[in-house]
């Protein structure tokens, strides 16, 4: 069993994790900031769990991001409104093919907005920290409002 599996040419196996995708070079417009009205939904943390590539993306383009402070979902595009360790805020736009942007953020933010802080992100002052968790029960980081 171990011979067998041995055998097989490392470069098959790096052939299989490569994606045959044709790349689209079609371009489509991303509505990128949330409504303001939208910024009111204070259970918007619920909604990461089923979120969490767009969660990954994010944090993988800015490795600054400290906090994620909202979320809102389109038919085109998931954007995060991430807080960067040295305080400023923008938009991460995450389309269908998982690749982020990162835009100005032009809105004002509530002044009592709920921030998730990802695990391995330091957590700011809060008050009333709750862990949140996934459907596999893996801790995704800390909810603080």
């Amino acid at each position: 069993m171990k011979a067998s599996l041995l055998a097989v040419p490392v470069a098959l196996i790096l052939t299989a994790c490569v994606s045959t995708e044709p790349a689209q070079n079609t371009q489509t417009t991303i509505n990128a900031a949330p409504a303001k009205a939208a910024l009111t939904d204070q259970h918007w943390s619920a909604r990461l769990p089923d979120e969490k590539m767009a969660l990954r993306s994010c944090i993988l383009a800015d490795k600054n991001i400290n906090a994620i402070l909202y979320l809102e979902k389109s038919d085109k595009a998931t954007t995060l409104v991430v807080e960067e360790k040295n305080g400023a805020v923008k938009n991460c736009v995450v389309g269908h093919n998982q690749k982020a942007k990162l835009l100005p953020f032009e809105d004002q933010l509530p002044s009592h907005i709920t921030r998730f802080y990802p695990v391995g992100k330091k957590l700011g002052a809060c008050a009333k920290p709750t862990a949140l968790k996934d459907a596999d029960n893996r801790l995704m980081g800390t909810v603080c409002q």
